[in-house]
C-alpha cells in the first residue's frame, strides 16, 4: 500500500486527481469532521481497484474466521488482499452511516504487509489471528489514535499505548484497521457527538443503535466483518447487538485483559471489555484464543471441559424471568423468553421460574455506583453547548436547567402524590439534594462496596438455592424503538445492567421472534400492576413502567417497530463465560 501511495504521487496525474477529488467533495460543517471525512474519501479512491472483484466476492462470502487462516496457509489471499477489501468496505458503509470515527488504515495495510513478508520467508503465521481484521470502539485505547469518548476536550490527544487486550490481540496476529464512532460521554443510546456527528441507523432509521457500541454493532451487521471489540459498563454491548441482531459476550471484567484506561475511575462498576460477531462460532473462537494467548497470565485458560460437556449434551437447570419489578418485559420479550424455554425443555432441560431479589434497592445501588465520581450531573453541562446532535441529551439538559432547591420540592411532591418508591428515590438521587457533592469520600465508597457485596451473595443465594446453571431474561423490557423513545424505556435497560452491578458473565442470542402488531398492550396500568385500583390502593405505583409500556405501544401503533428481531440474554455465574457459550450454542442450534 504504502509503495503504491508514493508511487503514484510522484506523478503529476496522481495530484491533478488527488485536486480533483478533493475540489468535488463535499464539505461538512466542522473542520475536523472534514478532514477525517476527505481522508477516508481520498483512501477509497485509491482502494477502490485493488484487489480484483473476483477476489473481492470470494474473500467477502467468508464467515468463518478458521476458513480465513486457512486461505492464508493455502495461499488464496494474502492478508494485504483481506485487509485492503474491508477498508474499502468500511469507507463506502461509512459514506450512509457516519459510523467510523477513527480510521488508520494505511497503518493497518503497512502490517497487512509485513505479515505477508514474514509468511512468505518462514512459510509460518504470525499467531491465531494471523492477518485478521479487527473493529474497535472509540473508548478502547489503541497506540497513537485519539480515545475521545465523543468529547471534542478529548481531541488531538492520542493514545500513548495501546490497551492490554489491544496490544494481545496484535500479539495474536490480529490487525486494527478503524474505531466506531460512540454516544457523548458514552452513556446514550445513540452514537451522536460533537466530534464525530451522529451515525445513522440504515438498517432502520426507526430504531436507535442501543448504546456505546452501537455504531459497532452497526458496522459488523452491515459489513459481516468477522470480529469487533468494545467494553459494557451499562449494557453497552448486548443492547446495541440486540438491536443489530448479532452475537456478543459480555464476560466477567477480570476474565479479559482491558481496552481502556479512560473508564478506570469507575472501577466500582468497572468496565467488562468484549467482543461481537455475527457469527456465534467466530465469537468463541475469540473467546477461546484471547485465553489461551502466551503473554495473559492473569486471565484464566478457557475450561473446554465445560463447554464440552454442555455442549455434547449434559442437562441444564435453568432460570427464567421476564419481570424484574422495575419494568415487567413487554409481550415481544415475554415470547423470546418463552420460546427459547419452551425449545429447551422439548430437549429435556429442566426449566424453572426465578426472581431476581431486591431489583428496586438494586437499581438504586447500581445508580449510586455508576454515578460515584461523577455524582453532580451539572457536570454533563460542560460541553452541553456544543451538542445539539443528541436527542436523549435533552431531559437531563433541561433538569439541570432547573435551579436544585425546586428540583429538591419537584422530588418531595413525586414522593408524595405518586407513592412511587423507585422513581423517587431515583429523581432525589439524580434530580434533588443528594447530589450536590462534587464526588464521594472514601468511606461513602467503601459503604457502596459493602452493599455491593451484600447484593451479590443475596442473588448468588437465590440461584444456588436450588441450584441454577444459567439464567435466561430479556435484553431490555422493551424492544428496540427509535432515539426519541430512549428516555421514557431507560429503566428497562435494567435486564442488562443487573449483571455489570453483579458482574455476571452475559451473552446474547439475536432474533429469536419479532415485534408483531397483536403485542400493543391494551392497558399499560393494568398490565403491569394486575388490577385498575392501584391508584388508589397500591403504594408502590410504578409510573416508569407504565411510561415505558406505553412508549412501545405508540410505537406498535405507528408501525415504525413491526418486524424489528428481539433477543434473549443467557446468564451465569461469575467466570463462568464457558457456560454461556455453550448454552448459546445449544440453544442456537434448537432454533435453527
Amino acid at each position: 500500500m504504502i509503495s503504491v501511495i508514493t508511487e503514484k504521487a510522484k506523478s503529476s496525474k496522481w495530484t491533478h486527481d488527488m485536486k480533483e477529488l478533493t475540489s468535488s467533495y463535499t464539505k461538512p460543517k466542522t473542520l475536523e469532521l472534514q478532514k477525517k471525512l476527505q481522508k477516508q474519501y481520498m483512501l477509497k479512491q485509491i482502494l477502490i481497484n485493488y484487489p480484483d472483484k473476483e477476489l473481492e466476492s470470494m474473500v467477502l462470502a467468508i464467515t468463518s474466521i478458521h476458513e480465513l487462516i486457512n486461505g492464508f496457509k493455502l495461499k488464496r489471499w494474502t492478508c494485504q488482499e483481506v485487509m485492503r477489501i474491508y477498508c474499502k468496505l468500511a469507507l463506502e458503509l461509512n459514506e450512509n452511516t457516519f459510523c467510523i470515527g477513527e480510521i488508520f488504515m494505511e497503518d493497518a495495510i503497512q502490517q497487512a504487509i509485513e505479515k505477508d513478508q514474514y509468511f512468505w520467508i518462514t512459510g509460518e503465521l504470525l499467531g491465531p489471528l494471523h492477518g485478521l481484521p479487527v473493529i474497535f470502539s472509540d473508548e478502547c485505547d489503541v497506540s497513537g489514535i485519539d480515545s475521545t469518548l465523543g468529547c471534542a476536550c478529548r481531541s488531538m490527544n492520542p493514545s500513548m499505548t495501546d490497551a492490554p487486550l489491544v496490544e494481545q490481540i496484535k500479539h495474536l496476529g490480529g490487525i486494527p484497521f478503524c474505531k466506531t464512532n460512540v454516544p457523548w460521554h458514552l452513556v446514550f443510546s445513540e452514537a451522536s457527538n460533537p466530534v464525530f456527528s451522529t451515525t445513522i441507523n440504515t438498517k432502520n432509521e426507526n430504531v436507535s443503535l442501543g448504546g456505546r457500541c452501537g455504531a459497532l454493532a452497526l458496522l459488523l451487521s452491515l459489513s459481516n466483518c468477522f470480529v469487533g471489540f468494545g467494553t459494557d459498563q451499562a449494557g453497552g454491548l448486548r443492547i446495541p447487538a440486540n438491536h443489530a441482531g448479532i452475537f456478543t459476550l459480555k464476560p466477567t471484567s477480570t476474565r479479559l485483559r482491558r481496552l481502556t484506561s479512560t473508564l478506570g475511575h469507575w472501577d466500582l462498576l468497572a468496565p467488562s471489555s468484549g467482543p461481537m460477531s455475527c457469527s456465534l462460532e467466530n465469537l468463541t473462537f475469540m473467546y477461546q484464543t484471547l485465553l489461551s494467548g502466551s503473554i495473559t497470565p492473569k486471565p484464566s485458560h478457557f475450561n473446554n471441559h465445560i463447554y464440552n460437556e454442555v455442549v455434547n449434551g449434559k442437562k441444564l437447570r435453568v432460570g427464567m424471568y421476564v419481570d424484574d419489578n422495575v419494568v415487567r418485559a413487554s409481550p415481544t420479550a415475554r415470547r423470546a423468553v418463552a420460546t427459547v424455554a419452551n425449545r429447551l425443555v422439548e430437549k429435556g432441560h429442566t426449566v424453572v421460574n426465578f426472581h431476581p431479589p431486591d431489583t428496586q434497592e438494586a437499581i438504586i445501588l447500581y445508580s449510586k455506583l455508576f454515578s460515584s465520581d461523577r455524582a453532580n450531573p451539572e457536570c454533563f453541562q460542560v460541553q452541553q453547548t456544543q451538542l445539539n446532535v443528541a436527542v436523549s441529551l435533552l431531559p437531563m439538559y433541561l433538569v439541570n436547567r432547573i435551579p436544585q432547591y425546586i428540583r429538591s420540592w419537584i422530588c418531595y411532591g413525586l414522593g408524595i402524590f405518586m407513592q412511587d418508591s423507585v422513581l423517587t428515590a431515583l429523581s432525589t438521587f439524580f434530580g434533588g439534594g443528594s447530589t450536590s457533592k462534587s464526588s464521594r469520600n472514601l468511606s461513602e465508597l467503601h459503604e457502596l462496596e459493602l452493599e455491593r457485596e451484600r447484593y451479590c451473595k443475596l442473588f448468588e443465594s437465590a440461584m444456588s438455592n436450588p441450584e441454577i446453571d444459567i439464567l435466561i431474561c430479556p435484553v431490555t423490557a422493551c424492544p428496540p424503538l427509535p432515539s426519541v423513545s430512549s428516555p421514557f424505556v431507560w429503566p428497562g435497560s435494567f435486564y442488562s445492567s443487573l449483571f455489570n452491578l453483579l458482574d455476571y458473565p452475559s451473552g446474547i442470542i439475536p432474533n429469536v421472534t419479532q415485534v408483531l402488531e397483536t403485542d400493543r398492550v391494551p392497558n399499560a396500568i393494568r398490565y403491569i400492576h394486575d388490577n385498575m385500583f392501584v391508584l388508589r390502593t397500591a403504594r408502590n405505583f410504578n409510573l416508569m413502567a407504565v411510561t415505558a409500556i406505553e412508549e412501545t405501544n405508540l410505537c406498535i401503533k405507528n408501525k415504525s417497530i413491526l418486524g424489528i428481531p428481539v433477543g434473549v440474554q443467557i446468564v451465569s455465574k461469575p467466570n463462568n463465560e464457558e457456560m454461556v457459550l455453550a448454552a448459546m450454542k445449544v440453544i442456537q442450534t434448537l432454533l435453527e
